[in-house]
C-alpha cells in the first residue's frame, strides 16, 4: 500500500479505510489495545484511547507503512528503524511483527514510557527496544538507521532545522526520512502554513524526494474541505476522530464568538525522502 506524498484528499482518505491492509491494522490495534488495557491506562488519559481511531493517524500511520515497505525492498538483511517520538502506540509492534528483519527503536522524552515499554516487552517479546531522549539531539551513532520516521511530532516543536540536521545525521546515506506533520489552515494552530514551509525546506536541503516537490504540494492546504482531509471534513464521517473535547473552554469560546469549527482547523501533510 504505497501512498502519495502531500497532502491527502478527502477521497484517498476514505479509500484507504477500505483496504484490506488498513483492515490488518486496525485488527492488529485491537488486539493490542485489549491485551495491553491495563498497561496503557495512563496513556489514554495522557492522549486518546485509541489512536488508530484518530482523524489523521488514519492516513499518517498507513502512509508511513507504505513507504517503509518501499524502504524494505530496497534494503537487503536486517533492518534498523527509528520511530522518533514514539509515545506509546501499537504501530512500531506491528512493524516488528509485520518483518522478521526489521528492529525497531523508539525514543521520546516522556520518562513515563520507558517502564511500559519494558513490561510490554516482557509480556510481548518484539524487537521493539525503547530509548528516553528528545529527537533534536540523540545518543545514537553516525548512519545507525535504514529509515527514520516520525508521525505528528514536529507540529509539538520550535526548532526544526536541529531536528531535520539530527534524522540526516542519524540515517545511513540513502536511509528514508519519513515525514507527517499538521498543518493550521488559518494559521491558529501548528504548524501555519508558513512555517510548515520552512520545515520542507530543511528537508529539501538534505533530503532526495525523487522530483516531488513538497512547498508546491503545501499550495493544497487552502483548498476545501470537500476536497481534502480536514478536521472538519473528518468531523463530517465522525465527530469521534477528533481528539478535542467539543465543550472545553476554548472550544466554548470559539462556538461564543461564531467562529466555525469550534475546534483546530487542521489538514495533515505526509513526505518521504532519501538522505544524499
Amino acid at each position: 500500500m504505497t501512498l502519495p506524498p502531500g497532502i491527502p484528499t478527502m477521497k484517498s482518505y476514505c479509500d484507504v479505510l477500505a483496504t484490506e491492509a488498513f483492515a490488518a491494522m486496525q485488527a492488529f490495534s485491537n488486539e493490542f489495545l485489549a491485551r495491553r488495557r491495563s498497561m496503557l491506562g495512563f496513556y489514554r488519559r495522557h492522549w486518546v484511547a485509541d489512536p488508530l481511531r484518530q482523524w489523521s493517524r488514519q492516513w499518517e500511520y498507513p502512509y508511513v507503512f507504505g513507504a517503509l515497505e518501499e524502504a524494505m525492498e530496497r534494503t537487503p538483511g536486517a533492518v534498523r528503524v527509528l520511530d522518533a517520538g514514539s509515545g506509546l502506540t501499537f504501530f512500531p509492534f506491528f512493524l516488528a511483527a509485520r518483518w522478521e528483519r526489521l528492529r525497531v527503536q523508539c525514543c521520546d522524552r516522556d520518562p513515563s514510557l520507558a517502564p511500559a515499554y519494558a513490561a510490554m516487552n516482557r509480556q510481548w517479546p518484539s524487537r521493539v527496544d525503547f530509548q528516553l531522549e528528545g529527537i533534536d539531539h540523540t545518543s545514537f551513532s553516525d548512519g545507525a538507521f535504514n529509515a527514520v520516521y516520525c508521525i505528528s511530532v514536529m507540529e509539538h516543536l520550535e526548532d526544526y532545522e536541529a531536528v531535520v540536521t539530527e534524522f540526516a545525521r542519524i540515517l545511513k546515506p540513502g536511509g528514508a526520512l519519513i515525514l507527517t506533520f499538521d498543518v493550521s489552515r488559518d494559521g491558529e494552530g501548528d504548524i501555519p502554513i508558513d512555517r510548515a514551509g520552512g520545515l520542507l525546506r530543511a528537508v529539501a536541503d538534505r533530503f532526495d524526494m525523487g522530483g516531488f516537490d513538497p512547498r508546491a504540494a503545501l499550495r493544497d492546504a487552502t483548498l476545501g474541505d470537500d476536497a481534502i482531509l480536514t478536521t472538519a471534513g473528518a468531523a463530517r464521517i465522525d465527530r469521534r476522530l477528533l481528539p478535542w473535547r467539543l465543550y472545553s473552554p476554548k472550544r466554548l469560546r470559539r462556538l461564543l464568538t461564531g467562529r466555525k469549527p469550534p475546534f483546530p482547523d487542521l489538514t495533515v501533510f505526509a513526505v518521504t525522502g532519501a538522505k544524499r
